[in-house]
């Protein structure tokens, strides 16, 4: 097998010293770099890295959607009660409007004056007259 690229490119050096510095769990032996079965190990092990990398990413996703659902959930129960709760208020200051109203129309009795006595003790003794008289 031959190689597969110019070991002598510039990127391609680049490159390899960086996977080199930067991700040497990657690569067992450097000079494997320099060889065909090298490269596909190094690939294979790029690709089950990011295979899970991808799952990872997808369960936090699937964790934030559960949370999202969760919370526009609670959102909509929470609108549901508010509108319960305004209703509510709504029925209590209707209430508080009518009873007001109704206080309005219903007038304290008046005091008693000194010729409301009069009339009151007049009425008595006529009463105790009339029952005293012979029949």
């Amino acid at each position: 097998m031959g190689k597969m690229f110019n070991s002598e490119d510039p990127t391609t050096k680049q490159m390899l010293n960086y996977i080199k510095t930067h991700w040497p769990e990657m690569v067992e032996n450097p000079l494997e770099l320099e060889t065909e079965e090298g490269l596909i190990k190094l690939s294979q092990k790029a690709n089950l890295l990011l295979e899970e990398s991808g799952k990872k990413m997808q369960e936090k996703v699937e964790v934030v959607k559960k949370g999202l659902k969760e919370n526009q959930i609670l959102t909509e129960n929470l609108s549901k009660r508010l509108i319960v709760f305004n209703g509510g208020l709504k029925n209590l200051q209707s209430s508080l409007e009518v009873l007001w109203l109704e206080l309005q129309m219903v007038r304290p009795p008046k005091s008693p004056t000194s010729s409301d006595f009069y009339f009151a003790g007049r009425n008595i003794i006529m009463k105790e007259k009339a029952n005293c008289l012979p029949t």
